[in-house]
C-alpha cells in the first residue's frame, strides 16, 4: 500500500509540467481557428493560470511553514494575488485584447491537467490493486 501512495503522489513539478503540455496542446488547437485574439486568449489564460497556481503553492508553503510571519502576511498575499489576477483578466477583456472564450480555455488548463492526472492515477491504482 505504501508504494501506491508514493506512485500517485503529485508534485508541483509534475503538475507544472502537465500544465505546460496541456497549454501547448490547447495553444496548437487554437491555431485551428486562425484567430489571433483567440490564440492570444489561450496563451494569456494559460500563463495567468500557471503563474496563479505557482504563487498559490508558494503562499501555501509559507502558511504551513510555521514561520514568524504568521498568517497575516500570507493571507494578505492571497488577497493581493487575487486582485492582481482579477485586474489582469478585467483589463484584457475590457480593452478587448483577447477573445473571452480563448481566455477561459487558457485559464482552464490547470483544471484540465488535474483532471487528466486524477484519471491516470485512478487507472494506475486500479491496475495495481487488480494484481
Amino acid at each position: 500500500m505504501k508504494n501506491i501512495a508514493r506512485a500517485t503522489a503529485w508534485s508541483l513539478k509534475s503538475i507544472q509540467g502537465g500544465t505546460v503540455i496541456t497549454s501547448l496542446v490547447l495553444l496548437s488547437g487554437s491555431l485551428f481557428f486562425k484567430s489571433v485574439p483567440f490564440t492570444l486568449g489561450v496563451l494569456t489564460g494559460a500563463a495567468l493560470a500557471f503563474i496563479n497556481f505557482t504563487l498559490l503553492h508558494k503562499i501555501t508553503m509559507m502558511m504551513t511553514a510555521g514561520t514568524a510571519t504568521g498568517e497575516l502576511v500570507p493571507g494578505l498575499l492571497i488577497v493581493l494575488k487575487f486582485f492582481v489576477v482579477a485586474a489582469a483578466v478585467f483589463g484584457l477583456l475590457y480593452y478587448k485584447q483577447v477573445d473571452p472564450i480563448g481566455l477561459i480555455v487558457g485559464l482552464s488548463s490547470i483544471v484540465i491537467t488535474l483532471t487528466i492526472m486524477a484519471l491516470v492515477n485512478q487507472c494506475y491504482s486500479a491496475l495495481i490493486n487488480r494484481k
